[in-house]
């Protein structure tokens, strides 16, 4: 019998959940990583193929981050990240914490709802369909997907 973990990684890189998965793990450790003020002015914003995207809230922390690029670079390389990309936007600190503020959940759509049904209807474990159900409908609701404006649909994954 397989283990969970075994069951559920082909899932994951099959949905393309794996990058959103290391980003999220990168959004939690931000601070950890990077303690002070960058956590307060820089926040990732995307991460594809290594490829990890950084919004500042300045001119002044884009040079920064720039110039801090090899460092971010060693600490985040273990989370899969090998280049950099820093662009000026709006970043949203939390006051007590000094974290970027996430943004707000997403509904799920009709149509998530029935394409995350339709995939995990062949899953014959209830345990780990339910697991799966949790997991893509958090996907599928995070405030870190793309949004349909940018032309993503459910049938991208198919």
């Amino acid at each position: 019998m397989k283990r969970v973990g075994e069951a559920v990684t082909p899932l994951i890189v099959g949905w393309g959940l794996k990058g959103a998965m290391q980003l999220e793990r990168i959004r939690q450790s931000w601070g950890a990583f990077f303690p002070g003020p960058l956590t307060v002015h820089a926040e990732p914003q995307s991460l594809r193929d290594g490829h990890l995207s950084v919004t500042v809230d300045s001119s002044a922390w884009l040079h920064q981050v720039r110039y801090m690029q090899t460092k971010i670079l060693q600490r985040l390389s273990p989370l899969g990240v090998k280049r950099i990309t820093v662009r000026v936007g709006r970043v949203t600190p939390l006051p007590e914490t000094g974290q970027a503020a996430p943004p707000p959940p997403r509904r799920i759509s009709a149509e998530d709802a029935r394409f995350i049904e339709t995939l995990t209807a062949s899953v014959a474990d209830e345990a780990l369909r339910m697991s799966v159900k949790r997991a893509m409908t958090r996907w599928a609701t995070s405030p870190h997907r793309p949004s349909r404006d940018s032309g993503y649909t459910s049938k991208d994954t198919e």
